[in-house]
């Protein structure tokens, strides 16, 4: 019997000089707990955010997206050293997605600003192939489906220079009898095409990409052109069947048993776009098929759907709207979807359990985006913790209805500027500052007070943090980058 399952894994991106050279030694005068295990800076003038990596590997990695270089640099997770560097990438917006399949084989999938997707060996640094996804012609186009490009240096004459791929590749493996086949494997990858421009500005026609693991060619795509000639022309008369906007974050995969046990594998996948009109924007999309499973107007959504499995609560999706929805009912809003009938009572169309934040919260007002986590289980099950407005806010979900908890408001300077990472069973979250600080913050109502810090020494920004843990989990890291280009782990808890 062939099951799925899915991975969004994370890693580093920046945008600097390929070199790195070891800053450790500037942590010298602080005491000895304060110090990171190791630092690394690329350069100045680059903007360092969303660290990451495979630190359960047997040769663990952080992956390093560098924007300025068009390059993508592999870390040894350990020692921070630079161990690959793969060139021509092009600047990449989001978080490259680094798997490794039961066979050995590794694999980093990274999407860039101009449109294409490439998956890079990790071991060699070798550009194993790559795909565009942007529109090819603007008119009478013959390209039907994009290929995978062996030749990584090869291009595509792209129709529409402003047609990105800017959300993080997530990777869906295909599991046979316990095992992650590199064959059958997916790897979605969304498109943001351009809003403006002679028969390029669209809100209504961008797609959803499943390419194959091992070829990079498409297994289907979601939201294609009715005409075949007319599939990449973006001045096409047939339109799509949908009306899809861009879509920032990465699509989420929804592919476990319901934490309920009434609906048993979903195997959809979720994604949210952007808009400001009453379209749809919450998706659900057969992961085998790309069949529409349903869709419902939330908000406009530029972050990636958040999915909780959490036993007591049911299966439901936590979705933050961006500042551009027209309503007060969907402006920056952190909502709980339900997706059972033990929940809405109708199924599989979704319900809106509760809305936060629209009884004065001042954590989610003028917001233009939501960062979140959920904890699943354990003693803070139901948290969900949000980054917004320069302010981290911790938000308990309690069915039918939510509670502020607790919000952690630092000030103009010391700005919360990241998304959180949670480590629930300490009962810590992290987030950047814009101080150059990364805060360690309780779960609980004291989130304000007992704040513990690390710097990064510079004082530039710091951008997201990123948990991980050696293949014992007896070790617990946090790796973290500023906008100076610098890339530090440090221990944790403090």
């Amino acid at each position: 019997m062939t099951r799925t399952a899915t991975i969004v894994a994370a890693a580093t991106l920046l945008a600097s000089p390929a070199r790195a050279v070891d800053c450790l030694a500037d942590y010298a005068a602080l005491p000895l707990a304060e110090r990171p295990t190791w630092c690394q800076t690329t350069g100045g003038g680059s903007a360092l955010t969303q660290p990451g990596g495979m630190t359960w590997w047997a040769a663990p990695m952080t992956f390093i997206a560098n924007g300025t270089a068009t390059s993508l640099l592999t870390l040894d997770s350990n020692l921070g050293t630079v161990l690959q560097t793969t060139t021509g990438v092009g600047a990449i917006t989001n978080r490259p997605t680094p798997v490794k399949f039961s066979n050995g084989v590794k694999a980093a999938f990274v999407a860039n600003n101009t449109g294409y997707v490439f998956r890079i060996n990790p071991d060699t640094g070798a550009c194993v192939w790559k795909t565009f996804i942007g529109r090819t012609s603007a008119a009478g186009a013959t390209i039907n489906f994009p290929t995978g490009d062996g030749t990584c240096p090869g291009s595509v004459t792209a129709a529409c220079s402003g047609d990105q791929a800017v959300a993080q590749p997530t990777v869906r493996f295909n599991v046979v009898g316990g095992a992650y086949v590199e064959s059958g494997s997916i790897v979605y990858a969304p498109t943001r095409y351009a809003t403006t421009g002679p028969g390029c500005g669209t809100t209504t026609r961008n797609r959803i990409y499943a390419l194959d693991a091992v070829t990079g060619a498409p297994v289907w795509v979601f939201n294609r052109f009715a005409s075949p000639n007319d599939y990449n022309n973006p001045a096409a008369t047939v339109l799509p069947p949908y009306n899809l906007s861009f879509i920032s974050g990465a699509v989420l995969p929804d592919v476990w048993d319901d934490a309920c046990g009434a609906a048993g594998i979903r195997d959809v996948i979720y994604a949210g776009s952007t808009t400001a009109t009453t379209q749809s924007t919450l998706w659900a999309i057969n992961a085998n098929s790309g069949a529409l499973v349903w869709s419902t107007t939330v908000g406009g959504l530029v972050t990636a759907p958040v999915l909780s499995y959490n036993s007591a609560l049911c299966e439901r999706l936590y979705v933050g709207t961006d500042a551009s929805s027209t309503t007060a009912a969907n402006k920056s809003r952190l909502k709980s979807i339900g997706l059972t009938s033990t929940v809405c009572g109708v199924n599989p169309v979704p319900c809106t359990l509760w809305t936060s934040g629209t009884t004065g919260n001042a954590a989610f007002n003028s917001a233009v985006t939501l960062n979140f986590s959920a904890v699943n289980a354990g003693a803070h099950a139901g948290k969900i913790v949000v980054t917004s407005n320069k302010t981290l806010t911790i938000v308990q979900d309690n069915g039918a209805t939510s509670a502020d908890v607790c919000t952690y408001a630092p000030g103009t300077a010391q700005a919360v500027r990241s998304m959180p990472y949670l480590f629930p069973a300490q009962g810590k979250a992290y987030v950047g500052r814009a101080d150059g600080l990364v805060a360690q913050v309780a779960l609980d109502s004291t989130c304000a007070t007992g704040v513990v810090t690390r710097t990064l020494l510079d004082g530039t920004m710091a951008g997201d943090v990123y948990l991980d843990a050696d293949p014992t989990f007896a070790t617990r890291w946090l790796v973290v980058g500023n906008d100076s280009g610098r890339v530090t782990r440090f221990n944790i808890p403090w």
